[in-house]
């Protein structure tokens, strides 16, 4: 309990707004798909689809010389995402992706991100498991702490910063990349979600006879006589036939 003096409540600091989620990439981004892959954040690899029917994606198959890269950066000299905050601010990478093999004989796909001064690379983030790539996108999370090693954080003090999605090999097919959308979530933002698929509602309790029970007890269910029939007949006809009204239950 602390009593503050005259004008100390206000001359406190604010509080920092909190970190909201940042998307790098949609496929409705006007801004990055208006500009030639050349010179757009977009470096070996093509947008493909519509993006004003929010079909849009970019599509990576790597060479043996240089992996798809999504470039973020900080100033005019990068011409992508100024202002773009710290990697190691947020939680989630979230990317909603599809892609596979495409005929590799090494892998699996794999991405991670790099930049900083001097410039240095994340721990990789391989697609198998729960992450493997498939014909359909779909949002595939990964937490920030897996990509930060021992020696780096993920800050790029004001650099360049890649997402580059990974080559495999020197020769033969590569595998395939292609990115609907990817977003940095803040702390929290992923566990706060709704859940997107709560399954099947679960199955009600379901009473077969009660004393108070009007239905059972009704003048139109008593003309057979309820009481004078074999509701559990091995042939079945009393509850076939509507005496037993209580027979639509599946055990």
């Amino acid at each position: 309990l602390t009593l503050l003096a005259p004008g100390s409540l206000a001359a406190r600091p604010p509080t920092p707004a909190p970190l909201p989620d940042t998307t790098l990439y949609s496929a409705t981004d006007a801004e990055l798909l208006s500009t030639s892959n050349g010179a757009s954040c977009i470096e070996y690899g093509v947008v493909q689809g519509d993006a004003a029917a929010s079909s849009a994606y970019i599509q990576w198959t790597p060479n043996k010389w240089h992996d798809g890269r999504l470039k973020i950066g900080d100033g005019d000299s990068t011409g992508c995402r100024v202002g773009t905050p710290e990697l190691y601010e947020f939680e989630h990478v979230c990317l909603t992706i599809r892609g596979g093999q495409n005929g590799a004989a090494c892998g699996p796909p794999s991405f991670v991100f790099a930049g900083g001064a001097p410039y240095r690379t994340s721990n990789a983030i391989v697609f198998e498991g729960d992450r493997a790539l498939t014909s359909e996108f779909r949002e595939i999370c990964v937490p920030v702490a897996e990509l930060q090693t021992a020696e780096w954080n993920l800050e790029r003090r004001h650099y360049t910063g890649y997402f580059r999605f990974q080559k495999c090999g020197q020769s033969g097919p590569q595998p395939q990349y292609e990115v609907q959308e990817l977003t940095l979530l803040a702390p929290g933002s992923l566990a706060a979600r709704p859940p997107t698929d709560a399954g099947p509602a679960p199955l009600p309790d379901t009473t077969l006879y009660s004393a108070t029970d009007a239905e059972l007890l009704s003048a139109a269910d008593a003309t057979a006589d309820v009481s004078a029939v074999d509701c559990c007949a091995a042939d079945a006809s009393a509850t076939n036939s509507g005496a037993c009204p209580r027979h639509d239950a599946v055990l």
